[in-house]
């Protein structure tokens, strides 16, 4: 006998999300009752806001407005969908069939489990899993875990999985105890992970979640040696004047890490001849700085800007992004200006009262919107200060002692006294 969870879909009348007038839910009330208790079924009344339950030795059903939902004898479901549609007041457009349940007993469900101890052991160790060894699982990992092997039971149906969840953290005391898993105390509460391979083999001490005792792990085995790369064999070389000719095929690899160690530098490229290769030395040293890779990915319209820009002025990647990192933080160490990295310029920095700045703020806004372009608080500050010092410092005057724009008293013809204003009357006559 097999039982599966059903749910009866109905359209009942003067019900969309709520009902429409107590006299639709009372005749619902009434059909649906008689119904089922026609059928012989045992019916539970709502209370609270909560809708009847009718049952029927191990079936069940929640009686909704919108559907009849719960746990059927899959031989009765199609009966029951018949005799639902002969009622007036709400009528079945359609039935889901869902999970299956089972008339499974606790040490029935358990030995089940127990078949797929295997199984769930290395589900545990994927799911425990982390990236790093210092990151660990805090979440109730057990309850999780014991959800994907459950069994649905027609003695369970509020689905709380008693056994199910103790198996699976017996089961993970166990893998603490071998040292699979390992526990620690985290910020957020005690936390598990799975053990690495060489945690594995240590043997080392390992403290259980559920506050257990601490054992020792069992020893994992053997990890296979990994296969470790044959060195680069001597190379026998013949010398001729400023050149050698290497009488067996080298990696370039090995050409790059003789050049690293030693105070040589190639000076021309490989030239493969036959099975020999030439190659000119000159002295030289290894003052030039270390090298180290730098990787990063980047949005592909910023690349295509790099690849142009790198592009034009017949640079490499690698001596077009050293350039530009280098000017930023020349530019950074010097004020945030491109124009401070010659030496000639200094820093200067003060504070001033919050409404000080707002009404330079205020002056800066108004500045361009009147001249159509951006004021910055640099050109404000230079503005004003050199305004301050024009006006405060004494005039330039030249050799002859005389300021810029005034002639000396010997050259051009002296000014006339002005006339006072008695004179004229006298010369005019008085009016």
């Amino acid at each position: 006998m097999a039982y599966r969870k059903v749910y009866f879909r109905l359209h009942t009348e003067g019900y969309i999300s709520g009902w429409s007038s107590d006299s639709d839910k009372a005749a619902f009330k009434e059909e649906s009752r008689r119904l089922f208790k026609s059928l012989g079924w045992m019916l539970t009344p709502g209370h609270n806001g909560c809708c009847d339950t009718v049952t029927k030795g191990q079936q069940d059903l929640y009686l909704h407005p919108s559907s009849f939902s719960g746990v059927l004898d899959e031989d009765n479901i199609q009966s029951l969908q018949e005799q639902l549609s002969k009622a007036q007041t709400f009528r079945c457009y359609h039935t889901d069939r869902y999970e299956e349940y089972r008339d499974l007993s606790d040490e029935g469900y358990r030995a089940e489990l127990e078949t797929k101890r295997d199984e769930i052991t290395e589900y545990i160790l994927k799911k425990c899993r982390t990236k790093r060894r210092n990151f660990y699982i805090v979440a109730p990992v057990a309850v999780h875990l014991a959800e994907h092997f459950e069994i649905r039971r027609l003695c369970d149906k509020d689905r709380r999985n008693k056994i199910g969840n103790q198996f699976v953290a017996e089961l993970m005391d166990g893998l603490l105890q071998k040292g699979w898993l390992v526990s620690a105390e985290t910020s957020q509460g005690e936390g598990i992970r799975t053990a690495t391979n060489k945690e594995r083999g240590a043997r080392q001490a390992v403290t259980q979640v559920a506050g257990q005792i601490t054992m020792e792990g069992q020893p994992s085995p053997p990890e296979k040696a990994p296969k470790r790369k044959k060195p680069p064999q001597p190379v026998e070389y013949l010398q001729v004047g400023a050149a050698f000719f290497v009488l067996r095929a080298v990696h370039i690899g090995a050409y790059a890490w003789f050049v690293s160690e030693s105070l040589v530098v190639v000076v021309i490229a490989f030239v493969w001849l036959s099975r020999y290769t030439c190659f000119t030395i000159k002295k030289g040293d290894n003052s030039m700085e270390q090298r180290k890779n730098l990787c990063a990915q980047v949005p592909i319209s910023l690349h295509n800007r790099v690849t142009e820009a790198k592009e034009a002025l017949g640079q490499t990647t690698a001596e077009y992004i050293t350039n530009l990192l280098t000017e930023y933080y020349e530019m950074k160490e010097n004020g945030g200006n491109t124009a401070m990295t010659n030496g000639k310029n200094r820093t200067m920095a003060f504070q001033i009262d919050e409404e000080l700045f707002q009404r330079i703020k205020a002056h800066l806004d108004r500045e361009s919107a009147r001249l159509g372009r951006k004021v910055t608080q640099r050109e404000f500050v230079l503005g004003a200060i050199i305004g301050v010092l024009n006006m405060a410092e004494p005039m330039d005057v030249d050799e002859t002692g005389v300021a810029p724009c005034e002639a000396p008293a010997d050259q051009g013809d002296p000014q006339p006294p002005e006339e006072e204003e008695s004179d004229v009357e006298a010369k005019n006559g008085a009016v």
